[in-house]
């Protein structure tokens, strides 16, 4: 019916427009309700031909133009409006006709306003038509495309030309959106083809994107310099569609959910096989590789269109090499703590399994791990573990393993540790007790568990023991005076929340003969750039014969008692607290002291030269001990001054020593304000056995 149309309308426009003396016809219209072809419905259908103005002599050719209401392109293009075809040269020669350098103008497309020029040919014999048009503005450049259909079916292809990232976002919203609040730059090519006989029987697109920005107001989602090529294919079969698809990039970064992808380091390729049908896309077959990094594969059932996207899925990651995994996985993420820069090799595999856009289990091997942090603060050699993890409602997971060969922390060192755990949810739960060698001791971790972890609300909960470990070896690690003795002790309950760390109970350890126990010990924001540490800590009945010898202020014996009340640390620094220091009253030992301890202890008053030039003089140099009754020295520490007090009020001053018998020697202080940092600088000074201290 069509083609016998189009013969009817070459035919009357042959005898109007090429001679026929009788007829007087200045236009040829054909108006239809309604024309439908290929699914496509047009509706208010009106064309026209007319005689061309001014054709070349002996070579009459016509004009056409055609309008048409609305366009019906089916549920995946929608419709088109105010349709305008303008032909300045039809071709009718039976059975080719068309028209070069035709434009046509519409509203409504899925990519906005059409207003292309184009040629577009018929065959009335062979119902073959043609479309090839171009200079159609597109996503901020330019889109050309060919299109062609007969009875056996059609085909469409096209190619987009300076096309930018922001304009293709815009224009192809009927069919794929971003997440609000995500902005994007750069520049995108596409290329895509479809062919079918009703409907698409075979389509593949192609993009293109170079210089691809893109982020969001919090900087939780970022890619920078993205160059990236997406390709998807589909093929009809049975009732379906089989789908081919590859995605591979190899500059740029990115920053999803903590996870930092980069392309030009860790080149990506992901390719995806699979069935779309019954509003359900299977994929037997994903392949999905980074250079240096991972490779994985697996399987998953998406539903596009369903409550969750993700049926299920699994992804077997055959092989995770550090130090690429650090990199990309965890270094964001611990960047703000003592974890953030780290050294680490090794080799890693697992599995994942998700369910309803949830994961619902994952295993993880670790094989011969090393990890150390940059500045030397810890390491770990030789880790391997194998890690369960199930999510908090289901049955309990396998056991978790993590153990190691050896291992150091801020100057610590050991040897090889196990730990046995469970992971559940946010949950961490240590299985049995373990033990971490220090030194020639260790600490015996009894108890470990941790709730909401990667979460603000993170706490958690420790108890355990350390087990003698010499304190020589302890004093060389922090680089203290070397001290005598063991610290050894019992670790009551600790608690993690809200970022901070309390200690339900005393700490006590054993030095210097005696016992030093810390009370009200409170921890905050332990993991951060700023600790600060409060705490009581009290000293009973230490050896100052062992004190003395530790550091070079000279000797003195006897016992010797601290309180140190209301201590308040900032990045490990004292900031604030009250300490006394004193001779016990129960005390009833040998009090002696060298002359040498005498002039540190004047200094420390802010009386040493008068002191030290007395000792030097009459019958005093003749000693160089002397009997001592009390010591007692405080200093009360805020904003850096350290208010200065001693045993008793000693007329302008307070009595730092009381001395006993013949000859007698007293030492009275008299700085009442000291500056706090000077103060330290000089105590560290002579303690190392360099200088004096001289407190003005």
């Amino acid at each position: 019916m069509r083609s016998a149309l189009g013969i009817k309308i070459a035919g009357v426009a042959s005898l109007t427009f090429m001679g026929a003396p009788d007829l007087a016809v200045n236009a040829v219209i054909l108006e239809a309700k309604e024309m439908r072809a290929l699914g496509v419905v047009a509706h208010d259908v009106r064309v026209q031909l007319s005689p061309q103005v001014n054709p070349p002599q002996n070579d009459p050719r016509l004009a056409g133009q055609a309008s048409i209401a609305r366009v019906e392109l089916g549920s995946a293009f929608g419709s088109l409006h105010d349709v305008r075809f303008v032909c300045p040269q039809a071709t009718l020669t039976e059975p080719q006709w068309g028209c070069a350098e035709a434009q046509i103008t519409a509203r409504g497309s899925p990519i906005g306003d059409l207003a292309m020029h184009c040629d577009l040919k018929w065959n009335s014999g062979s119902a073959l038509l043609t479309l090839a048009a171009d200079t159609q503005k597109f996503a901020g450049g330019t889109l050309s495309f060919h299109a062609r259909s007969d009875p056996r079916g059609w085909s469409l292809s096209g190619h987009s030309n300076q096309s930018t990232i922001a304009g293709l976002r815009s224009q192809t919203t009927a069919w794929f959106t971003l997440p609000a609040g995500i902005a994007t730059s750069g520049n995108a090519e596409l290329t895509f083809a479809a062919s079918g006989v009703k409907s698409a029987d075979h389509a593949s697109v192609q993009l293109q994107l170079t210089r691809f920005n893109f982020g969001n107001d919090e900087a939780t989602i970022v890619g920078e310099n993205i160059s990236a090529v997406l390709q998807l294919g589909l093929q009809r079969a049975d009732n379906g569609y089989d789908i081919s698809s590859k995605v591979t990039s190899a500059n740029g970064q990115a920053l999803v959910a903590g996870v930092l992808l980069d392309m030009k380091a860790n080149a990506l390729d992901l390719e995806a096989h699979g069935r779309w049908q019954d509003q359900s896309v299977t994929m037997p077959d994903i392949r999905l590789s980074q250079k240096n990094l991972t490779r994985v594969v697996g399987d998953a059932v998406l539903r596009p269109a369903g409550p969750t996207y993700v049926r299920s899925a699994k992804l077997v990651i055959e092989e995770l090499s550090f130090p690429a995994a650090y990199n990309t996985f965890l270094q964001n993420a611990l960047a703000a703590g003592d974890f953030g820069a780290l050294t680490t090799t090794g080799h890693g595999h697992g599995q994942v399994l998700l369910a309803d856009d949830n994961v619902v289990s994952a295993d993880v091997a670790l094989d011969g791990i090393d990890i150390k942090e940059q500045k030397g603060k810890f390491s770990i050699q030789s880790l391997h573990g194998q890690l369960h993890w199930l999510p908090g409602d289901g049955p309990p997971p396998a056991a978790s393993v993590l153990e190691w060969q050896s291992g150091s922390a801020y100057g610590l060192s050991g040897g090889a540790a196990k730990f046995e755990f469970m992971l559940r949810g946010r949950e961490f739960a240590l299985r049995r007790p373990a033990r971490v060698p220090i030194f020639d001791g260790a600490l015996r971790v009894d108890t470990f568990a941790a709730r909401e972890l990667t979460t603000p609300q993170v706490t958690m909960q420790f108890s355990g023991e350390i087990e003698p470990i010499s304190m020589p070896k302890l004093s060389k690690a922090f680089g203290w005076p070397e001290l005598e003795g063991q610290l050894a002790g019992r670790i009551p309950r600790v608690d993690y929340r809200d970022k901070l760390l309390t200690f339900t109970g005393d700490v006590d350890a054993r030095v210097f003969n005696g016992r030093v126990t810390g009370s009200n010990l409170r921890l905050k924001d332990p993991l951060g750039p700023w600790p600060r540490l409060f705490a009581d800590v009290r000293a009973r009945d230490l050896d100052m014969g062992l004190v003395t010898q530790t550091f070079s202020i000279g000797s003195i014996t006897g016992k010797l008692e601290a309180d140190i009340l209301g201590l308040e640390l900032f990045n490990w620094s004292p900031v604030a607290f009250d300490a006394a220091l004193r001779t016990p009253t129960s005390d009833r030992g040998t009090h002696r002291i060298s002359a040498k301890a005498v002039g540190s202890l004047s200094n420390l008053g802010g009386g040493g030269g008068g002191v030290g030039r007395a000792l030097q003089s009459g019958a005093f140099k003749l000693f160089d001990e002397y009997d001592y009754a009390r010591i007692g020295l405080r200093c009360k520490l805020a904003n850096e001054v350290c208010l200065m007090s001693g045993l008793k009020p000693a007329g302008v001053g307070y009595y730092i020593l009381q001395g006993k018998g013949l000859p007698h020697v007293d030492i009275i202080g008299n700085a009442g304000r000291v500056n706090w940092p000077q103060l330290v600088s000089q105590i560290g000074s002579q303690m190392r056995g360099a200088g004096q201290i001289t407190v003005r």
